[in-house]
Formats: structure tokens, sequence, C-alpha cells
């Protein structure tokens, strides 16, 4: 303790008190105020960072909520296209089976048509071959045309 000078240490506590002095005269307020605003600053990027937050969270629930009707409409619609598909199917395949009963229909028209010609050709071919052939074999027409075709007509 013996080098230990008490003007050295008053001037040092001095000196110390000066340099409190100073910084707190020159520096204190320019450091507290850029303190303040940091934390103003600090606050404003908080709440605009939680509205932020709220914002996408909302965007993100009404994304889903569309996704979700979308869906839902889609199912529909495929729904619809089924019933829709199935309807016509049953439609083209009625009308495919009109068509063939017509078609069968009228078929079967044409070959009664022409059977009926067929057979009144071979009637009327029939009906001569009798009368050449009672000409022949008896030398005369005694057999009328009207008597072969009543018997023809017994024979069915």
């Amino acid at each position: 303790m013996e080098d230990l000078n008490i003007w050295l240490v008053i001037a040092q506590i001095i000196n110390f008190s000066v340099l409190i002095f100073a910084f707190k005269y020159f520096l204190w307020d320019k450091i507290v105020n850029a303190i303040e605003e940091r934390k103003i600053k600090l606050e404003k990027i908080r709440k605009i960072d939680s509205e932020i937050k709220e914002k996408v969270e909302k965007a993100e629930k009404e994304s889903e909520e569309i996704l979700k009707n979308a869906r839902e409409k889609s199912e529909k619609i495929i729904a619809e296209a089924k019933i829709i598909a199935k309807n016509s199917k049953k439609s083209i395949l009625n009308d495919a089976e009109n068509e063939a009963k017509s078609l069968l229909e009228s078929a079967l028209s044409d070959i009664n048509k022409e059977k009926l010609s067929m057979l009144a050709d071979v009637k009327s071919n029939i009906v001569d071959l009798v009368l050449r052939f009672n000409k022949k074999l008896f030398g005369s027409e005694k057999v009328s045309s009207e008597f072969v075709e009543k018997e023809i007509e017994l024979m069915k």
C-alpha cells in the first residue's frame, strides 16, 4: 500500500466523473433515444409480423375452403356426367333397338310381299302349265283357269 498515492486515486475519480458527466451530457440522450426508437421499430415489426401471420393463416383457410368447394363441385359434375352418360347410353340403346325392330319389321314385310308375289307368279305359271298340259293331253281346253285356281286354293 505504499505505492498507493491518494492524489492519484482522487485524480482518477475526478477523471472518471468527468467522463461520466461528458458521456451523460453528450451521448446519453442520443443512446437512450436510439434504444427507444429501436424498441418502437421492433414493436412495429412484431405487430406487422403478427398481422401478416394472421393474414397468411386466413388466406390458407380460404384456399382450403376454395379447394374443398372445388372438389365438391368436381365430384358433383362427375356424378352428373355419369348420370348423363348412363341416360345417353339408355337412349342410344333404345334408339338402336327401335331401329332394329323397324328394320326387322320392314324386312319381314318385304319378305311377305316377295313371298306373295312369288306365290302369285308360281300360281299363274301352274295355271298356264296345267292348261297347256290339258290341251296337249286332251287336245282341248276344257278346264278353265278359274277351276284350276280354285283347286289350287283348296290345296292350301
